[in-house]
């Protein structure tokens, strides 16, 4: 078999790639690349090609982790996709959910269109799915926020769910209206009266959905007051009747205050890294559902203080719970999740569930590790005054010493707790209502059609593979 790939006596296929100067021409036998392609098998029952000496490709590496392939990710995918590689498919997936899940949250709009479009990348659907489950507004955040569609970006700010301040929301629409007019100047002091019109045609559904009672009165003489002129004159004036009486005037009743979720509960992570837990925790579970939590702050050392007593007194006998770490002098963050209880005696749980993990720092979530449990009898030990995943993460004496787990998540053996919070980890079905100190995650109600069929209503098209109107996208 090697003699075939390196001897060109019988080939009997050629594939041009390319035009003109930038033409490369590959020689092939049909009889491996119909055993190694499905795609090359149908299209070599006909004649294609032309003959010319160059030479053969059957085997090669890509390093899916160099920069320079990152920004081919999604290409990559379409190529295997249209050459039915079904291996190199779910390996470009798996890598990029395992390895590069802050690049899916900055091309979340694509991925959000791509994905739902063709069944072969179910995978990535699913983990778009999982983090709109998380956060809603995530495609607000993305860096390709600007090329979603006014409809899906109406169908989000209408959402009474978003983990995002108002402020925000309605800044993202005034920069998403002014990226949708082309030629527009960024310098808002200079636009024309035909500027500013233009930005109201794409801008002015929009605004009526954002909650404006929900933005401070600093906030609207900082941020609001520069935008007057491109909203309706009775929203105006009702703002500042707002502001100035702290009374809701029947113009702001219109729409119902949002549903305030404390979005920093956490001051050692962000919302992506708590994405990415769930992520994790999901992973666990039996039933492939992906479920929505509630994270509430039950201990944070710098609030409550530290010691067996602290911890046994606000996070033993909570059920599951996820520790998060801060090392000291790093950016370092290690945690574990908890699926059973800690206890105030001695107690060695056995769980398959449990994993421990570390992040480069409190803010993204490249590079991170994950570590499950593989000697289940041993997951999770509590002592009256130690709590630890076995030697592997003891949160008690600060040490990361491999054991029971996977992979080791720290490189040293030793590290000193800069800070660490403990948060009770709640199935929404099953939660009381929002309270202070709480990270929410919501499934989205059914109904909804964000995810059905990409971005916007243009996504669906009869091309193949793409993704039928039987396949239920509610979650």
């Amino acid at each position: 078999m090697r003699s075939t790939y390196e001897d060109d006596n019988d080939y009997n296929v050629t594939i041009q790639v390319g035009q003109e100067s930038d033409e490369k021409i590959f020689k092939a036998h049909s009889v491996i690349l119909r055993a190694r392609c499905p795609y090359f098998r149908t299209a070599l029952s006909n004649v294609w090609g032309r003959k010319v000496n160059e030479i053969y490709i059957y085997i090669g590496e890509v390093d899916l982790r160099a920069d320079e392939v990152k920004s081919m990710y999604l290409e990559l995918l379409s190529a295997a996709d249209q050459l039915e590689m079904v291996e190199l498919m779910d390996h470009i997936q798996d890598h990029i959910i395992e390895d590069e899940y802050d690049w899916i949250l900055n091309n979340f709009v694509k991925l959000m269109s791509i994905s739902a479009q063709y069944r072969s990348y179910i995978k990535l659907n699913n983990i778009v799915k999982q983090i709109l489950t998380e956060d809603p507004a995530a495609p607000l955040k993305s860096e390709d926020s600007h090329e979603l569609d006014e409809a899906t970006l109406l169908e989000i700010v209408k959402r009474d769910d978003l983990l995002i301040k108002e402020i925000e929301l309605f800044e993202y629409i005034i920069a998403w209206g002014i990226s949708q007019v082309p030629s527009l100047n960024s310098d808002m002091s200079r636009w024309t009266d035909n500027d500013y019109e233009s930005v109201r045609a794409v801008t002015g559904d929009l605004l009526s959905h954002v909650r404006y009672s929900n933005i401070s009165g600093v906030e609207y003489h900082e941020k609001l007051r520069k935008c007057k002129r491109l909203l309706p004159a009775d929203l105006w004036k009702g703002m500042k009747e707002f502001y100035i009486t702290e009374k809701r005037p029947d113009v702001l009743k219109k729409m119902p205050l949002r549903t305030s979720f404390d979005i920093n509960s956490s001051n050692l992570i962000s919302w992506r890294n708590f994405a990415k837990i769930t992520y994790w925790i999901n992973r666990t579970r039996n039933d492939r559902e992906p479920a929505a939590y509630v994270y509430k702050l039950l201990l944070r050392q710098s609030r409550d203080g530290k010691g067996p007593k602290v911890f046994n007194g606000l996070a033993a006998n909570k059920g599951p719970t996820v520790v998060i770490i801060k090392v000291a002098n790093s950016e370092k963050i290690l945690g574990g999740y908890n699926p059973v209880n800690w206890e105030t005696t001695f107690s060695v749980e056995n769980t398959k569930e449990s994993f421990i993990f570390s992040f480069e720092n409190g803010s993204t979530c490249n590079n991170c590790i994950l570590s499950r449990v593989k000697n289940f009898e041993k997951a999770i030990t509590s002592y009256p005054r130690r709590h630890l995943f076995d030697h592997d993460l003891d949160f008690s004496d600060g040490r990361c010493v491999p054991t029971s787990y996977e992979k080791k998540i720290l490189d040293d053996t030793k590290f000193t707790i800069d800070d660490y919070e403990v948060f009770q980890v709640i199935r929404t079905k099953d939660a009381p209502p929002a309270e202070e100190n709480v990270v929410v995650t919501r499934k989205r109600s059914r109904g909804s059609s964000l995810n059905e069929g990409g971005v916007g209503s243009d996504a669906k098209s009869n091309k193949r593979n793409r993704i039928e109107d039987d396949i239920d996208f509610d979650f």
